[in-house]
């Protein structure tokens, strides 16, 4: 796995959990190359990456603009990390694991995004 920016930059007290999003965006972006502005962090998870007070996630939130990764996310999430539940609707997924809950969402309206130390989010400027 060649993506480990989260652990470097300990985005969450759990190793485990920043373990998994290197682990979905490692693929993401090599299925995809170019798409690491098409996944991005989102919500409240985009404000803490931006300086925000740290608060606990409840779910950890990815966004991005793109039908394929989204449609790829759909299908193929299992493969990339061990899931207990998957529900999956039109514009989101919900994803339990062990460590963490997941949501990644299928957003078009979303144009502007930030890089905080090569950790891409969704510019809190368009969160409301």
């Amino acid at each position: 796995m060649a993506y480990e920016l989260y652990s470097t930059e300990n985005v969450f007290k759990s190793p485990v959990a920043n373990i998994l999003c290197n682990k979905i965006l490692d693929h993401i972006f090599n299925q995809f190359p170019g798409s690491e502005i098409k996944l991005v962090a989102t919500l409240d998870l985009a404000k803490i990456i931006q300086g925000a007070a740290l608060i606990e996630l409840p779910v950890i939130p990815f966004v991005t603009n793109d039908p394929v990764i989204y449609g790829y996310l759909v299908q193929n999430l299992q493969e990339i990390i061990t899931v207990q539940n998957q529900i999956s609707f039109t514009n989101r997924i919900q994803v339990v694991t062990s460590a963490a809950y997941f949501e990644f969402w299928l957003d078009d309206t979303y144009v502007n995004y930030v890089n905080v130390n090569g950790i891409y989010a969704r510019d809190i400027n368009e969160l409301t």
